[in-house]
C-alpha cells in the first residue's frame, strides 16, 4: 500500500469494496486489478472506446492521472467504507509473524506441561 490516496486513505486504513458492474461515475474510488496489485484510486474521467468502458483513475496525492485507463473488466469493485488504523495491526502481524507463531507455541507447550504435572 502507497500514500496515492493519503489523507482520503492512509496506508494503515482497510477498505471494504462493493462488487459493481457499472454505472460507476466521476469521483467514485475504485479497487482495479493493476498487473498483479490491486489498486484503489479515484476515477476523474469516463471515457468509451469501441465500445469499451475505460476510466481514468488518480490517487488524490499524486500530481498526475495514472498513465494507462482501467476497463471496466478490470474493476473489483467500489470502496465504500475505511476502517482507519487496523492495518497497522495486519502489518505488525505479517512482520512478527515467526514471533507471534512462537508465543502462541510456547502457550501451548505451558498449559500442556502443567496439565502433565
Amino acid at each position: 500500500m502507497s500514500g496515492s490516496m493519503e489523507p482520503t486513505i492512509n496506508t494503515t486504513d482497510v477498505v471494504i469494496t462493493k462488487e459493481q458492474s457499472q454505472d460507476f461515475e466521476k469521483g467514485d474510488i475504485i479497487a482495479f486489478q493493476n498487473s498483479k496489485a490491486v489498486t484503489v484510486h479515484r476515477i476523474v474521467d469516463i471515457s468509451k472506446e469501441d465500445e469499451v468502458t475505460l476510466y481514468q483513475t488518480k490517487g488524490d496525492n499524486n500530481n498526475t492521472a495514472d498513465f494507462k485507463k482501467v476497463k471496466q473488466s478490470e474493476v473489483k469493485g467500489k470502496v465504500v467504507y475505511k476502517i482507519p488504523g487496523i492495518g497497522k495491526a495486519i502489518l505488525f502481524i505479517n512482520s512478527h509473524i515467526v514471533i507471534f507463531v512462537s508465543i502462541i507455541a510456547l502457550i501451548i507447550i505451558i498449559i500442556l506441561v502443567r496439565r502433565l504435572i
